[in-house]
């Protein structure tokens, strides 16, 4: 089933100034800023301009060249990158009402646990798996941190 709007995403959108004045600029809470590698300031304003009914195009054709400074291909980056995603979510959902402990979702502690298990076992049966697998530990770890720093119900 194709959805009625895709989604967006992309670090480089060429868009009309007007586009700015009609919905104001991208969300600086996003980013990478104040040492966090959040993101998706883009995808939030291409979403926002689909919303009101813009029209959004993709051409496959054009071609962004982006010099990566060394230190963003460390694992070291990629763990730090998932851990803030987490972080991002967690942030962004809000008040969590259903079953939680201390404001964080059950669901995401077991997918924790069960991930982290996961990733264990895949050092030994499966190295070439186990980075993919430590990162998705670290967005769940992160997503925990996110919501015992900013999700906790006031006491």
């Amino acid at each position: 089933m194709i959805p009625k709007t895709p989604t967006l995403w992309g670090a480089t959108p060429s868009l009309r100034s007007s586009m700015f004045r009609k919905y104001g600029l991208f969300d600086q809470k996003l980013g990478n800023t104040d040492g966090k590698l959040y993101g998706g300031e883009e995808t939030r304003f291409l979403q926002k301009m689909l919303d009101h009914g813009e029209t959004v195009l993709f051409d496959p054709a054009v071609v962004v060249h982006h010099c990566i400074p060394a230190g963003r291909l460390r694992k070291a980056y990629f763990r730090k990158w998932m851990w803030d995603k987490g972080e991002l979510g967690a942030i962004e959902m809000g008040e969590y009402r259903r079953r939680n402990l201390f404001g964080v979702p059950l669901h995401v502690i077991r997918r924790l646990i069960a991930d982290s298990g996961k990733y264990l076992s895949s050092i030994v049966a499966s190295p070439d798996q186990s980075f993919r697998r430590q990162l998705t530990v670290c967005y769940h770890a992160g997503t925990i941190a996110g919501r015992w720093k900013h999700g906790r119900p006031e006491r």
